[in-house]
């Protein structure tokens, strides 16, 4: 039978996890583009990730929640233990975590093959699925438990019987177009997985307005919200570049 997980539960974590990343893809992202006019900006994956650790640790740290930080050479992870819930959760992109059990000849396990193959042990797919990828192959039971300690330290052992959730996402231009939770198994099958698309709210991101905003420019404000609101289904690109235009209008006007 598929295991059974109780994410409802879950739904206030989940709640300020998907602000934290939606936060970081979109408004950080803004942000990081303004500060930065650089030529490239290939820093800017590494600075995503950045970004969204620094958002849960201000949204989702709390008395029994905690961000735990692990090391891999010179690249710095965080990963949140609840533990009132008993699990810990780790996030990445649909893409990262598909490419991890595809990656061959590592002389190390991946973080999430050592998580998973302790917390998640017991977990059953929720549909027979082909995998060429097995944890045994490329490491011992010994490798991955050990991984598994110098990551957690002492703050998480194999026996308190935690369960590991990936949170995983999906973007289109700086809005988060798909975000799940999902628990799986060590050969990164899924045993179930549950949608947090209902937490997602729209990014009006550089039409945030002052709380001091005067009565003279309100009409302003809102016409811009309304344009902002008709382009919210077209990429970034578009709406970015309405916004400028009305933008650069108001300023030539207001002269």
């Amino acid at each position: 039978m598929p295991e059974k997980f109780a994410f409802h539960d879950l739904d206030g974590i989940f709640a300020d996890i998907v602000a934290a990343i939606v936060k970081g893809v979109g408004q950080d992202v803004r942000d990081y583009y303004k500060d930065n006019p650089d030529e490239t900006h290939n820093a800017l994956k590494l600075v995503r990730g950045d970004k969204i650790n620094t958002n849960l640790r201000n949204f989702v740290v709390s008395d029994s929640v905690e961000l735990k930080t692990f090391k891999r050479y010179s690249w710095e992870g965080r990963l949140i233990i609840d533990r009132q819930h008993k699990i810990t959760i780790t996030i990445c992109t649909v893409q990262t975590l598909e490419a991890i059990p595809n990656k061959k000849n590592r002389t190390c396990p991946h973080y999430l093959m050592s998580i998973l193959h302790v917390e998640n042990s017991d977990v059953v797919p929720n549909y027979k699925q082909m995998s060429l990828f097995q944890n045994d192959d490329q490491f011992s039971d010994e490798v991955l438990d050990n991984d598994y300690k110098s990551i957690m330290d002492d703050d998480v052992t194999i026996e308190d019987g935690y369960k590991h959730l990936a949170i995983v996402y999906k973007t289109d231009g700086l809005n988060v177009s798909y975000i799940a939770a999902r628990l799986l198994n060590p050969n990164f099958l899924t045993g179930c997985e549950y949608s947090l698309d209902k937490f997602l709210t729209p990014d009006f991101g550089d039409l945030t307005m002052d709380n001091n905003t005067t009565d003279s420019n309100k009409n302003d404000v809102s016409r811009l919200i309304n344009v902002k609101t008709e382009a919210f289904t077209k990429d970034d690109k578009s709406r970015n570049e309405k916004l400028i235009g009305i933008k650069e209008q108001e300023e030539k006007n207001q002269a």
